[in-house]
């Protein structure tokens, strides 16, 4: 069984949290930016989404403990943090319809998971 998170740690997930809900709005700015044909303003806003996450990486310490105990949390991270690095490779490879195909049916879906497995543990009560 997983150990309550100390005010620290919830403070820490308050605040990825939050920059979470910021790129939750963002990614609808770059699928307007990509349909309405301005490729590189959507691929430069979703690099700057994309990098403005990876301060929180499996590699940060604060992260890594807090999921440490949690296998679906652990699981979770890794693969978002996989397939934003992923993303960054879309970018430079694809045409704008493979992107938007790529944001709504890999990074999207990958993303709210983590979102909502965040979200839940900020919010959860003692284990």
């Amino acid at each position: 069984m997983a150990k309550s998170l100390e005010k620290a740690e919830l403070d820490f997930l308050a605040t990825y949290s939050a920059l979470l809900d910021t790129l939750e709005d963002g990614f609808s700015s770059v699928a307007y930016f990509y349909r309405e044909g301005f490729e590189e303003s959507g691929d430069r806003l979703l690099l700057q989404m994309l990098e403005s996450v990876m301060p929180y990486s499996p590699e940060n310490m604060t992260m890594a403990h807090i999921v440490s105990e949690r296998g679906e949390y652990q699981k979770g991270l890794k693969q978002f943090y996989q397939t934003t690095a992923e993303a960054g490779k879309v970018l430079e490879t694809k045409n704008r319809h493979e992107k938007i195909t790529y944001l709504s049916t890999v990074l999207l879906p990958v993303f709210q998971r983590w979102k909502l497995l965040v979200d839940g543990l900020l919010h959860q009560k003692e284990d």
